[in-house]
């Protein structure tokens, strides 16, 4: 497949973005990331986000419908669980190498900022649960990538990550180019009180 047909296809469900953090000089196309790694060994996992909800312990479950994640290039805080716009679905809004820490019962007067050990406390739980948590072990799909592989997911959806050995210098493993595009995203994650409040307003009824 072509880079324009990529992007091409891309935009049947949106406007392309790209906001991707780093930039690979031998990217075929403007709006296409270049991403290497291995041959053999680049797995990507995916996971089911609201499976993974479903399948928590129920205390677990409450306190992370309590939080609310900081992002490190948006301050505002977003719900780590909040129902998928489209099916409504609880679904998950968070990025381990992005949130630079937590709020619980953000909006409220008990709204409290998690501490730097806190957050890393949070996030190793998140990161447990998708990884080696056993009521969840059932839930990953790793794909093993082959040439001319063409793979279109939710980001709202689903989690993905690379496999840790997709790291490695391509001398150890081999090399693997791989060409992502994404689409933009127009529905903030809110929770269901506030996109109630939201269609309400959109239809006269407030």
């Amino acid at each position: 497949m072509s880079a324009q047909r990529q992007v091409d296809i891309t935009s049947w469900f949106g406007e392309v973005d790209m906001t991707y953090p780093y930039d690979h000089p031998a990217k075929p196309h403007p709006l296409v990331v270049r991403v290497s790694n291995s041959a053999e060994q680049g797995l990507t996992e995916f996971v089911s986000l609201g499976e993974l909800l479903e399948a928590l312990p129920a205390a677990q479950r409450a306190r992370w419908d309590r939080l609310w994640a900081i992002h490190v290039n948006n301050p505002e805080p977003r719900p780590l669980v909040y129902p998928h716009p489209l099916t409504g679905r609880d679904t998950m809004c968070f990025h381990n190498g992005n949130t630079a820490g937590f709020e619980w019962y953000s909006g409220t007067p008990q709204a409290r900022r998690t501490s730097p050990e806190e957050t890393r406390q949070l996030l190793a739980e998140v990161e447990a649960a998708i990884n080696s948590d056993p009521c969840c072990a059932d839930l990953k799909y790793s794909h093993q990538w082959q040439p001319g592989d063409v793979l279109i997911a939710d980001n709202m959806a689903l989690a993905h990550q690379a496999a840790g050995e997709t790291a490695m210098p391509a001398e150890q493993v081999g090399l693997r180019i791989m060409h992502r595009t994404a689409t933009k995203g127009i529905y903030p994650p809110r929770k269901r009180q506030q996109q109630q409040g939201q269609h309400r307003q959109r239809h006269g009824q407030l």
